[in-house]
């Protein structure tokens, strides 16, 4: 099992390692704010964003164990997918068998190295969830104070993103459909508090800390008001599928009609397959309903419905081709796995030798670097000083973590903290625009042609007329003292530089949009 969880992971992560592929747009900003951790500043009261605190502490223990190297943060990620993968595997075993699990982990897998990008929430989520769901199914019918413990995982992915209470709102409700007959009610209010402590517990820790050091309005602000704003903003009619794959809807929808048939006629002989059926009938319509709740339905959305896939799929070979056998045969069961096992071994064979280049450079070529720096990193690493800051236009992190140089101000990500209707207040545009008369960053970078740039005129946009009186003064500011000095167009970036002589003067307008 441990064999098999490492040999899934290894494939998962092979493409997306340090040597191969920088950080994209959201791991650039968690990995900023982890190192920001590191140097003795705290989330939101010192560096904007709206995910919840969670995913920062991880990158930074990531950045710590790597001694600053995202290479840490990687193999973070990689122990823990490996430790889900084992956990939800013992899941499927523990109702379905060995091949059962075999099978659910592979169609598992399948999917997650379609979808994992490296270090975003819904990937450190995925053991989270594993764990609440193993618990529930394999701990807690035999000790009920395992609820603590759901209640106490559960929270940890709460604290990653909102989005991602799914599991323990489906662990509760199939606890209550399943046992509300069975056992007394008093029994079940019992198991209901003991969740919530655990859950409060984890919170707590959280609202204590961040009030402490005078930080608490700031998480509510960017982790709830925020993302209150942000998904009226963006809101849609429908729900989230994901296009790129309609194989992987066909197969929810497919297997859960299966699993509603499987409770209509009962095909389920034990209590813990019941437990099963039931969890899944009410987890997965969760699940779609918090990934289309924001209206923009991306790609890592989908990851949180992998553990439901697991399960599902895990659960229909043990109804189809076990009740087809008419028995529980756990030695063709194992005959099987090693078999199936194999193959798969054989055909995804070639990524060993793509580790052994890859610990090849590690170790004897590091002097050509172990991360993969992209373009305007590299540029900005050798035309300034470590000391320089560095402001990159509409959502930087990425930029400012690879290229080791700070930010002049708390809003790392424009486009959201500023641009953001029904949330951006006058306060916060003054408050970026002092943050950037006292500490000048030495290099702005633009998107080419980006419709929210400073370097260009007001123009229609999808922000509509919410971006005219934003523009003003952030325009008469940028385009007083910075003039272009490159122009890197493979990749559409401008690069603009503080003028030598002393910083204009700009007015403050009266007319900027409050919430």
């Amino acid at each position: 099992m441990v064999v098999f969880s490492v040999f899934l992971v290894s494939i998962i992560m092979l493409d997306i390692n340090p040597l191969y592929a920088p950080p994209n747009t959201d791991s650039g900003v968690f990995l900023y704010v982890g190192s920001q951790i590191l140097k003795g500043k705290l989330p939101y009261r010192d560096v904007w964003d709206h995910k919840g605190p969670l995913i920062y502490y991880l990158d930074a223990l990531g950045l710590w164990m790597g001694h600053g190297s995202v290479w840490g943060v990687w193999l973070l990620e990689f122990m823990l997918l490996t430790f889900a993968f084992i956990v939800i595997f013992e899941v499927v075993y523990s109702f379905g068998g060995m091949l059962a699990a075999f099978v659910g982990c592979v169609a598992g897998y399948y999917f997650l190295n379609m979808l994992v990008q490296g270090n975003l929430t819904e990937e450190y989520n995925f053991i989270f969830t594993c764990l609440a769901v193993f618990i529930y199914i394999c701990k807690a019918k035999d000790k009920e104070i395992w609820y603590v413990v759901i209640g106490f995982v559960s929270a940890c992915g709460f604290l990653l993103r909102p989005n991602n209470i799914g599991v323990p709102v489906a662990i509760m409700l199939s606890m209550l459909i399943v046992e509300i007959h069975e056992v007394e009610v008093a029994l079940i209010k019992r198991r209901f508090l003991l969740f919530l402590a655990g859950f409060a517990f984890v919170t707590l820790v959280v609202i204590i800390y961040w009030g402490a050091n005078s930080g608490l309005p700031d998480l509510i602000d960017q982790v709830f008001v925020f993302n209150f704003a942000y998904s009226r903003f963006h809101r849609s009619v429908g729900i989230a599928v994901w296009p790129e794959n309609p194989l992987f809807s066909w197969v929810m929808v497919g297997g859960y009609l299966i699993i509603i048939l499987a409770a209509l006629f009962k095909w389920f002989p034990d209590k813990n397959e019941k437990r099963i059926v039931t969890l899944l009938i009410v987890w997965i319509p969760i699940e779609i309903a918090l990934t289309s709740i924001s209206g923009r339905g991306f790609q890592h959305y989908f990851i949180n419905w992998i553990p439901c896939l697991i399960l599902l799929t895990g659960f229909i070979q043990r109804l189809l081709i076990s009740r087809a056998l008419m028995r529980k045969d756990e030695t063709l069961d194992l005959v099987f796995f090693f078999e199936l096992a194999l193959c798969f071994l054989v055909l995804n064979f070639n990524f060993i030798s793509q580790y052994l280049n890859i610990a090849n450079t590690l170790i004897f070529r590091r002097a050509n670097g172990v991360e993969k720096i992209p373009l305007v990193d590299r540029y900005v690493r050798e035309n300034t000083r470590i000391e320089d800051k560095v402001l990159v236009w509409g959502h930087g992190g990425s930029i400012n973590f690879m290229s080791q140089r700070d930010a002049p101000t708390k809003y790392l990500y424009q486009t959201a903290a500023l641009f953001t209707p029904g949330y951006t207040t006058q306060q916060m545009v003054e408050g970026f625009l002092s943050d950037l008369r006292k500490d000048p960053p030495e290099l702005v970078i633009v998107f080419e042609n980006d419709q929210t740039s400073p370097f260009l005129p007001v123009i229609s946009s999808t922000y509509g007329d919410y971006l005219y009186p934003m523009k003003g003064d952030f325009s008469e500011f940028f385009q007083a003292n910075y003039h272009m000095e490159a122009h890197l167009q493979s990749v559409s970036r401008e690069v603009y530089r503080l003028n030598s002589f002393s910083l204009n003067s700009f007015s403050s307008s009266s007319d900027m949009i409050t919430r």
